[in-house]
């Protein structure tokens, strides 16, 4: 049957994008790349109009879908859907798995995501740094959309893992690296603390891992070397990952003249690795040189490491997601959850091949970046009388939905009013055109350095249900902002249950009780600033998730007071 215009468009796009993905020099990528994108997205729009696009497909747009059926805004799109996916096979592995991203950020679906994930899963000839590179896009989508966490897909996304791991160390083992567990002496008191990216006090893994050496150094009297290992989503491999609007991961290449970083007064000795890793050359270099100082063990801050899970084989490791609310995926030996372990928790646990002694249940505290600044809301051009409901975030754009929105917008006193602190990309402007009243009650701040300062202006911290934000929650809380989440993610973690509520018709209701009644938001006020000073107290919380960590590496307590 000859193709239509349409179809010929697409197979033309599908080339192109084939094409792109080959190419290794960054500069000529970017440019094919972001030129595929803008074609992607002319070829989408034209799809919009139903007319338009059934008179240009032929009578294969009548099928039934191959895959799960998919439900989407218009059941057009969603059988153009199959015809994107069936030609995308016949482009590769990359080409394919950029169609599927395509569609899955268009179109939201969790059944076209899990399609996704089998797709990575089920190509037996990718490279391992492809997938592990692709594996760190998925996470993203994952953590800006709560609804792609069912354990079906974490199931799919561990055993991506579980066979990528296996395949790297089966390479490193042909590197020549010595095997077995490194045998004593032992450097009791001198620990290995690493994290996937380091970039500055902003950035929530960097000072988490800060903290953490802090502790170990002046509380418990340990010696640490801090170890960036620079793999965070797949390290230089991100920048030509095969995904539509890939997240591409910020190197600070001044680190890597650091020997030491100062923080807190504290001179801590410093690595940062080159921002080509994963290399497995590298890692074989590294782990020659920590053989020598025979560190007790290792602590890595953060999500999936290569490094650390090679480094599992030769000593112990501890893992503490910078995501407490979630399991992280981690084979080595230990990690810590920020909360009691769920039936859910122990099937994913049981499929990597760990049972509840691989847990640790601790809390997750947080350390606040210094207050600079004092603002009145007139420097904002706030008005006195406005009760302001602060959202706060760094991916504001994927994380705020209509239902969130339409929460909004229901409340009828005209004063309550939104303070958007962070970055929401074009989202805001489609709200201001798409919502009535939307843009006469917000104010959008954007990202901005000093968060405290702004809060100090706001009422309550309101939280739309998704994964992180666990930071920005403690902040709000020591300036005595009641704060209004779901238990789900890292907010409701923090927050406690005395400021959870069941859905966002539930949270409306506490938003209104909190502008009308000035007893019940004092009331609420003090018991944020309690939990503040608990969820602030690192060195108490820390150091009880160390001593029971070395207790199940050996039997022994071995922090030194």
């Amino acid at each position: 049957m000859q193709k239509t215009a349409v179809e010929i468009q697409l197979h033309q796009i599908l080339a192109f994008t084939k094409y792109a993905h080959t190419i290794k020099n960054w500069e000529q990528y970017k440019i094919l790349h972001d030129t595929s994108e803008e074609r992607w997205e002319q070829f989408w729009d034209s799809l919009q109009d139903p007319a338009y696009a059934e008179a240009c497909f032929t009578g294969n747009r009548t099928t039934k879908l191959q895959i799960e059926a998919i439900p989407a805004k218009e059941q057009s799109i969603s059988a153009y859907a199959e015809i994107i996916l069936t030609a995308a096979k016949d482009y590769g592995f990359s080409t394919h798995v950029f169609a599927v991203s395509f569609l899955v950020k268009k179109l939201g679906d969790f059944r076209l995501f899990l399609h996704l994930l089998k797709t990575i899963e089920s190509e037996a000839g990718a490279d391992w740094s492809l997938k592990y590179c692709l594996y760190g896009q998925i996470q993203t989508m994952m953590v800006t959309q709560p609804s792609f966490q069912g354990n079906d897909a974490k199931l799919i996304c561990g055993k991506i893992y579980k066979d990528l791991i296996h395949t790297v160390k089966a390479d490193f083992a042909a590197t020549g690296f010595a095997t077995g567990k490194w045998r004593g002496p032992l450097d009791k008191g001198f620990v290995i603390v690493t994290v996937y990216q380091f970039l500055s006090l902003g950035h929530g893994p960097t000072k988490t891992a800060l903290d953490r050496c802090i502790t170990l150094i002046k509380r418990m009297g340990k010696s640490v070397l801090l170890l960036n290992t620079t793999e965070f989503m797949g390290g230089a491999e991100a920048d030509y990952a095969p995904v539509y609007h890939a997240m591409f991961p910020p190197y600070e290449k001044d680190y890597s003249e650091e020997s030491q970083y100062v923080y807190e007064g504290v001179s801590i000795p410093f690595f940062q690795c080159p921002p080509y890793m994963p290399d497995l050359l590298v890692i074989k270099e590294l782990l020659t040189y920590l053989k020598k100082l025979q560190p007790a063990y290792l602590i890595h801050i953060g999500g999936s490491s290569i490094f650390t899970e090679i480094a599992s084989d030769f000593l112990p490791t501890l893992t503490i997601s910078t995501a407490p609310s979630e399991l992280a995926m981690t084979l080595g030996q230990f990690q810590v959850i920020g909360r009691k372990l769920l039936q859910s928790d122990l099937e994913l646990l049981q499929a990597r091949g760990k049972d509840k002694s691989h847990v640790i249940e601790g809390r997750f505290t947080s350390s606040l970046k210094p207050q600079e600044k004092h603002f009145t809301r007139e420097d904002f051009g706030f008005l006195q009388s406005d009760f302001l409901c602060a959202v706060v975030g760094g991916r504001l754009y994927g994380e705020v939905r209509e239902e969130f929105i339409s929460m909004l917008l229901s409340i009828e006193d005209k004063r309550v009013k939104f303070v958007w602190i962070g970055d929401m990309g074009g989202a805001y402007e489609k709200y201001c055109e798409s919502w009535d009243g939307f843009r006469e009650r917000s104010y959008s701040l954007g990202l901005v350095e000093d968060v405290l300062a702004v809060l100090e202006c706001c009422d309550v911290y309101v939280n739309p249900i998704r994964l992180g934000g666990g930071t920005s929650v403690i902040e709000a809380m020591h300036h005595g902002l009641p704060v209004i989440s779901t238990a789900y993610g890292d907010v409701g973690l923090g927050a406690g249950s005395d400021f959870q509520v069941s859905d966002y018709e539930e949270m409306a209701k506490e938003i209104r009780r909190l502008e009308s009644d000035p007893d019940y938001y004092q009331k609420k006020s003090a018991l944020a600033k309690k939990r503040a000073e608990e969820m602030l107290d690192t060195d108490t919380a820390f150091t009880e998730i160390i001593e029971e960590a070395e207790k199940r590496m050996f039997g022994i307590k071995m922090c030194i007071q």
